[in-house]
């Protein structure tokens, strides 16, 4: 290091100590000047720990604000990271039956199906319906879904394997619509 850069890091050795026994800038700018420190240098030398100063607090500051506004999507990113998806019913049926983390998109009929598992509650979705469907049909079913509660191996693998068949016990839209349709019937 040449020598300049020696004083320069001693400089900011001795202010830095100075401040930790709670000397202000001005009191130090003083104390350098006796010194016989050119008013330049101290001058830069006070000005590269300002901006330090006020970078950090300003930092913290704003990664505290980010993350009081994304609160409340922390849980469901952690949770769309931390789901298996399956590309079976196989695999779907058995994460699923232990109460593990578990989605699955599948076509059954021309319908496309959505199913989610967490904590042994298992979400099912009927996104879109064959397109063979009668209009009716489409507007009652169709975008709607139904949740079903059930404990550590007991998954019903009809929720999966059939329409309606299993969810006297499960609730929402697409249950009360099937429903609707098996007493019109």
């Amino acid at each position: 290091m040449d020598g300049q850069g020696n004083i320069e890091e001693t400089a900011r050795q001795w202010a830095k100590a100075q401040r930790k026994a709670g000397k202000s800038d001005e009191e130090l700018r003083t104390e350098m000047l006796k010194k016989g420190y050119s008013a330049s240098f101290i001058n830069n030398l006070l000005k590269k720990r300002s901006k330090l100063f006020y970078i950090i607090p300003l930092a913290i500051i704003i990664l505290i604000a980010a993350v009081y506004f994304l609160a409340p999507y922390i849980p469901g990113v952690i949770s769309s990271i931390s789901s298996k998806s399956c590309a079976t019913q196989a695999c779907f049926i058995t994460a699923a039956d232990s109460c593990s983390a578990v989605k699955m998109q599948q076509v059954e009929a021309g319908s496309l199906f959505s199913y989610s598992e967490k904590g042994c509650i298992l979400t099912k979705t009927l996104k879109t319906m064959n397109e063979t469907e009668p209009a009716e049909m489409k507007d009652l079913l169709e975008g709607k879904s139904l949740t079903c509660a059930y404990t550590s191996g007991d998954f019903n693998e009809n929720w999966i394997n059939t329409l309606s068949i299993g969810i006297e016990n499960c609730s929402g839209e697409l249950k009360d619509a099937i429903d609707e349709l098996v007493y019109a019937v």
